[in-house]
């Protein structure tokens, strides 16, 4: 009898360690026919009126190698740096029919309408429609719809928001009389961040009788 019970208790065991193993070789199976590449213009424009309109602010390519038909959606989440967690949204629906790669941009990896903000930060963002200065991490996962199941752990891309300032002319004055032939000017920079260039247009107008320089 004892032999028996201990037989039994094996057979148990073998055939919950089989499921697990079926099941663990199956989730492997389906997560690794999906994969996800997010990527953002390093200094992408900080009006949300334009992430909502423009293409190619950032970049996202889904690549599915299985054969059935699912439906996934993208979730994401804008972080700063110095601000924590600004934004959150959700994608429509993806249906995904086959081997095949998709690809979608910032106008619709997230439904606009729908964005979650942080309460801190809410009134500022919708009242201005520009994001924060800082340095930001986009996120995004792949998530299936009919269960919740997260298909691709979170992917990120790296970018920077700057505030501009009008260039103001230090020298000579605004308004000053010239009289030199080759005179310098000099003017306050829009922005001090070292990773951005900024290319200035100086135009120089002749004022003829009877106008004024405005």
């Amino acid at each position: 009898l004892k032999a028996s019970k201990t037989s039994g208790r094996k057979r148990s065991r073998f055939g919950i360690y089989c499921i697990t193993l079926i099941l663990l070789c199956w989730c492997s199976t389906l997560y690794g026919q999906w994969s996800l590449n997010v990527t953002c213009q390093t200094y992408p424009s900080p009006f949300l009126s334009d992430w909502e309109r423009t293409p190619g602010i950032a970049n996202i390519t889904i690549t599915y190698s299985g054969t059935a038909t699912d439906t996934v959606r993208l979730e994401s989440r804008l972080v700063s740096d110095e601000h924590g967690d600004i934004a959150s949204g959700v994608s429509p629906d993806i249906i995904f029919t086959g081997p095949t790669v998709a690809t979608r941009d910032n106008r619709s990896f997230m439904t606009y309408r729908d964005i979650v903000y942080n309460p801190s930060y809410r009134d500022e963002i919708v009242r201005t429609g520009r994001l924060l200065e800082g340095s930001y991490n986009l996120y995004v996962k792949l998530v299936k719809v009919s269960t919740g199941a997260v298909l691709v752990d979170e992917r990120s891309a790296r970018f920077y928001i700057l505030s501009f300032t009008p260039p103001s002319l230090t020298e000579p004055e605004n308004g000053d009389t010239v009289w030199i032939a080759n005179p310098n000017f000099t003017w306050t920079a829009s922005t001090t961040h070292p990773g951005f260039t900024v290319r200035y247009h100086l135009k120089i107008c002749e004022i003829l009788p009877g106008q004024t320089p405005d």
